[in-house]
């Protein structure tokens, strides 16, 4: 099971570049420019549907986002 308070900032994956997001499909209707395919896509999170977006780093992805980005202290 996925737990937030064990990662310390964003994880580094050997051999991957880029910041990498799985949003709502709903979110990711107007980020077009960032969508991309995996090779392997598992498009299935905690049994909701993603789409998966990457930008160049994590203030790209805040920039795109805007409103969409909120951090773990100011969800509910």
């Amino acid at each position: 099971m996925w737990n937030p308070s064990l990662i310390d900032g964003p994880v580094r994956v050997p051999g991957v570049t880029g910041y990498h997001l799985n949003v709502a499909p709903e979110i990711a209707a107007g980020l077009n420019a960032w969508r991309v395919e995996p090779t392997s896509p598992q498009q299935v999170f905690a049994g909701a549907e993603t789409a998966f977006l990457r930008f160049a780093d994590e203030a790209e992805a805040r920039s795109a986002l805007g409103s969409y980005w909120v951090e773990q202290s100011d969800a509910p």
